[in-house]
């Protein structure tokens, strides 16, 4: 089984954009070890794979992101496609400051507060002067 993906998306495409050719072989690879070459992966899927490395609420919160970076309106336990997985790792290692910021509030708390990136990163920046 391959990788499905849609090449009519253009967050997709802006993402897939951002790697290069050896980093997106590398980001295939880690899915298909993850989801063992299907087209998604679950929440028991990436815990087993990234729970060696990671705390179990953080495993939790990393495959919410993931599974819900695509859609728009939140799901609990759902799927993560190719196409969410390649987002959310651009959206992590790639992405602008409100998207970083936006993954890093979303893994370090369990609520959905409504605080915008840029809200906590002036909040930082503020108790640091």
């Amino acid at each position: 089984m391959g990788i499905h993906h849609s090449k009519k998306d253009p967050e997709y495409e802006t993402s897939l954009a951002l790697f290069t050719k050896e980093e997106h072989e590398k980001i295939c690879k880690l899915f298909k070890d993850i989801s063992g070459s299907h087209a998604t992966f679950s929440h028991d899927q990436l815990q087993a794979h990234a729970g060696k490395y990671l705390p179990r609420n953080y495993v939790h919160r990393l495959h919410d992101v993931m599974a819900n970076v695509i859609s728009k309106r939140p799901r609990q336990n759902a799927q993560v496609p190719y196409q969410a997985f390649l987002i959310s790792l651009s959206h992590m290692l790639k992405g602008t400051l409100t998207q970083r910021g936006h993954i890093i509030r979303r893994l370090a708390s369990d609520n959905r507060e409504t605080t915008a990136s840029e809200e906590l990163i002036n909040r930082c920046c503020a108790r640091a002067h």
